[in-house]
């Protein structure tokens, strides 16, 4: 019996769909392999990447593609497998945040720490730029695990840097209840 194999050639490149299993180091089946393979492949992984966050660009799909992606040849993009392997796991958690630290906080257990302000002023200004407002200016910018005392003005600065990316958002703004323990003290207002 004749082998049924079909082969494109495309600026040099083979790609075959049909050889018999053992050819391509398969137990059963036929191969499939080259760039008609990867590109479907390519594709269905960057909408899974636009799918675990909507407001990316093309740009910003690729890139997390790319950054995501396995090299295995020489360094870099090479003309036999691009940039490499794409990896979904690693794409998709370039684009979505880490969880936070002490997740949850329980209100009047959890000791609040240095690390709870800068991961909620990354995600604040995440937002912020994405409505096109840029970074909030912090007032005090660099706080050190176990160094930085935690000040009310910390916690001012959050609200209203949210604030201002839900009025950007075409939102209102939240309504914070004040806690009388955060009062600014004059000097910091």
């Amino acid at each position: 019996m004749a082998r049924r194999t079909v082969t494109y050639k495309y600026a040099g490149i083979d790609t075959h769909f049909g050889d018999p299993a053992a050819a391509c180091g398969a137990s059963i089946g036929r191969c499939f392999y080259g760039t008609s393979a990867a590109a479907p492949h390519a594709a269905a992984l960057a909408a899974l990447v636009k799918s675990a966050k909507l407001s990316l660009t093309a740009s910003q799909v690729k890139a997390a593609l790319i950054n995501g992606a396995i090299d295995v040849q020489p360094a870099g993009w090479d003309r036999d497998s691009g940039v490499g392997i794409i990896m979904a796991d690693t794409a998709v958690a370039g684009v979505i945040p880490p969880p936070f630290t002490d997740d949850p906080l329980v209100a009047g257990s959890t000791v609040a720490k240095a690390v709870h302000i800068t991961e909620l002023r990354t995600r604040i200004d995440a937002v912020r730029m994405s409505k096109g407002l840029g970074g909030y200016s912090w007032v005090d910018p660099t706080l050190t695990a176990r160094a930085s005392i935690l000040r009310a003005v910390h916690i001012s600065d959050l609200r209203t840097a949210l604030s201002q990316a839900y009025v950007a958002a075409g939102m209102s703004a939240p309504v914070f209840t004040t806690d009388p323990g955060l009062a600014l003290p004059s000097h910091e207002r």
